[in-house]
């Protein structure tokens, strides 16, 4: 079931859209499960320590249609003309090394996965945090320097937070 809640944020620094995306307990399962093994099995060797590749989108085109789906028809009622172009998985852990980057994209979201911690969210232009609250994505121009909130290392080591990125292109 779709659930928006659309909360518009007008930053002074740019337009953010949060919307909350519920997904069963099954289906959150299913994320979280492929994530940990394509981590394991297929690690990215050039990223964070805790990154999947990009194809997720495509790899799993069919296990993660719920989730997908759901965050394109959300994305859609910011601009209709878009499609996905990346899409990857995210864990934070105590080793966090996430640092701040923009993207080629039009857009750029973020679904927090799972997030104990909503206060460890995603930081933009290095001192604005907007909350990782967990079952909710942020979708925001993909030139908005931003990047992965870290956790210091006593935190995380009990807080494991995993979050899916993915990015649209105007078509």
């Amino acid at each position: 079931m779709l659930q928006i809640h659309n909360t518009d944020y007008h930053l002074g620094v740019g337009n953010f859209n949060r919307f909350t995306i519920s997904l069963t307990d099954e289906e959150r399962n299913i994320l979280l499960k492929t994530i940990d093994d394509e981590i394991l099995s297929d690690p990215m060797l050039n990223v964070f320590p805790h990154q999947t590749k990009s194809n997720m989108h495509i790899k799993y085109e069919k296990e993660w249609a719920f989730l997908l789906n759901k965050i394109t028809e959300c994305m859609h009622t910011i601009d209709k003309k878009v499609s996905i172009s990346t899409c990857w998985g995210n864990v934070s852990k105590e080793d966090n090394r996430y640092g701040e980057h923009t993207h080629k994209s039009a857009y750029t979201c973020v679904y927090y996965l799972q997030n104990n911690l909503p206060e460890y969210g995603t930081t933009i232009y290095k001192d604005i945090i907007l909350k990782g609250t967990q079952g909710t994505c942020v979708i925001m121009s993909g030139k908005i320097p931003h990047s992965v909130t870290n956790m210091p290392k006593n935190i995380a080591r009990d807080n494991t937070r995993y979050s899916i990125a993915i990015d649209y292109n105007i078509v």
